[in-house]
């Protein structure tokens, strides 16, 4: 039997269907006899057959085995099987399985409902009793679980109501779920992606004929070139940034491992509270060193981040709207950078005394991610930036609370460009030879700032009007703007 269950795991992370389809039908006829662990995983793997002839056989035979053996669906098979079925076309089985899920009191997920609202989005069904039957499917569970919807859900929605516009009967309904669609993006600062714009246009006249007639304007000084509206700045409340605190700090309790009662990062949390505190007024800009000093060949060079600290702060300088007396400069480093850079910092030439004095610098425990140390003093200090290009992608990202920290990224990140030169004098070919080179002057290191909007780069909504970016990439400085009447 173990054999079985070892063989069965390999075939799966080989992606061997063939010989996958030849122990799960062994399987269904009770030929091996296996655990609910590996049925789950049979269960997963089937879901993700994009042939619908085999995959309708195999789960009408899953469906017949569950049912010999008395088996019951749980919170791990149901949304699989809701999977399976919607992508079968099987909606009325799906929503069944839904109404299951609730009665059981199973919590519903996105990954659960996803599936239905994409396959709705492709039935294109000529039976009209069952496309209002559908219809009515979709508004039930958008009235239902909207708060899960992401953004390719809202696309996919748009484009069902783009067809049932046809449905006399049903103009009224859209136009309430379309209304209720606009609040919710408003709540939840909202990034549309190209496709939706695209099917919001004013080229479709299903929505034209009901109202949403779209116009492309400009942002000029934040506000719209059509109806004069200033677009906003969505700032975390303080409670929302308190969540994110706590979200981090359960993160990194789980992950780390302390001897003592105060962890490094509840140093780090007093020193920024202290900080705060004493400097109320001020703007703190929170450099991810290590990020920084590792932005030219992976290899960690002090000279980086000093340069870096000094054309931020040259361009800083030049913000006229900016009081260069309440900048501070807070470098999170690595504790084995330590030593390297405080020597080049205390000797360096090019930045003077008056910008020393604005530096700060923490210095991060071994065994330990220094990124949670910058994530928690950006949240915690509501006027801040910090500088990194880091995509964060690390699995303490995936704890936080993903639409309060999307719109913290839009508002608090400052990304670079690093551009190096080197002396005409002597050509350099590889990059690898950087610590040797900077070290006799042979190159130079010069950044650029991507800063952030002064508005939020969302859907957003004032009096009477919504606007929507129609097209844009992270920091873009020319976004394209749609403009349309509540």
């Amino acid at each position: 039997m173990t054999d079985y269950h070892n063989n069965l795991i390999n075939i799966i992370k080989s992606d061997n269907r063939v010989e996958f389809y030849d122990i799960f039908e062994k399987i269904l006829n009770n030929q091996i006899t296996i655990k609910k662990y590996h049925l789950e995983l049979c269960l997963s793997f089937l879901s993700t057959e994009h042939n619908l002839e085999i995959l309708s056989r195999y789960f009408v035979l899953l469906i017949d085995f569950y049912k010999i053996n008395q088996l019951k669906y749980d919170i791990s098979s149901y949304p699989l099987i809701i999977r399976i079925s919607s992508s079968l076309g099987q909606l009325k089985k799906s929503n069944d399985y839904l109404i299951e899920m609730e009665n059981m009191k199973i919590p519903i997920k996105n990954r659960t409902i996803s599936p239905m609202i994409e396959s709705m989005s492709k039935c294109f069904l000529l039976n009209d009793n069952l496309e209002i039957d559908i219809f009515k499917t979709l508004v039930t569970i958008f009235d239902k679980y909207y708060n899960l919807f992401k953004t390719e859900q809202f696309y996919q929605l748009l484009i069902c109501f783009k067809y049932y516009l046809h449905l006399e009967k049903q103009t009224d309904v859209i136009k309430s779920r379309m209304f209720k669609m606009f609040q919710i993006w408003n709540e939840i600062d909202f990034i549309s992606d190209n496709k939706i714009v695209d099917i919001l246009k004013s080229k479709n006249k299903e929505f034209v004929s009901i109202g949403y007639d779209l116009f492309d304007v400009n942002i000029i000084d934040s506000t719209c070139s059509r109806c004069n509206s200033k677009l906003k700045k969505h700032e975390l409340s303080y409670l929302e940034r308190d969540k994110l605190v706590d979200q981090l700090f359960k993160t990194y309790k789980n992950n780390t491992n302390h001897n003592n009662n105060i962890s490094g990062l509840d140093l780090f949390k007093k020193y920024i509270e202290s900080k705060s505190l004493d400097n109320d007024k001020s703007i703190f800009y929170i450099i991810d060193g290590g990020n920084v000093g590792h932005s030219s060949n992976g290899v960690f060079i002090s000279d980086i981040v000093i340069q870096m600290l000094y054309n931020l702060e040259s361009d800083l300088n030049k913000t006229s709207n900016l009081n260069k007396e309440n900048i501070i400069l807070l470098v999170i480093l690595h504790k084995s950078h330590k030593k390297d850079f405080e020597n080049e910092f205390i000797n360096s030439t090019i930045i003077d005394s008056k910008i020393k004095d604005k530096v700060y610098i923490w210095y991060t425990p071994f065994k330990e991610n220094d990124d949670i140390y910058w994530l928690l003093g950006s949240f915690m200090i509501e006027n801040s930036f910090v500088i990194t290009n880091d995509q964060m992608r690390d699995h303490h990202v995936d704890k936080l609370d993903e639409i309060l920290f999307n719109r913290w990224k839009k508002n608090h990140i400052i990304n670079y460009v690093l551009d190096v030169s080197f002396n005409k004098t002597k050509q350099i070919n590889q990059i690898n030879q950087i610590n040797q080179i900077n070290q006799i002057n042979q190159i130079k290191f010069n950044f650029t700032f991507k800063y952030p909007h002064p508005y939020t780069v969302g859907f957003q909504s004032s009096e009477k009007y919504y606007h929507l970016p129609s097209y844009y990439s992270d920091f873009d400085k020319d976004i394209k703007w749609i403009c349309f009447s509540k």
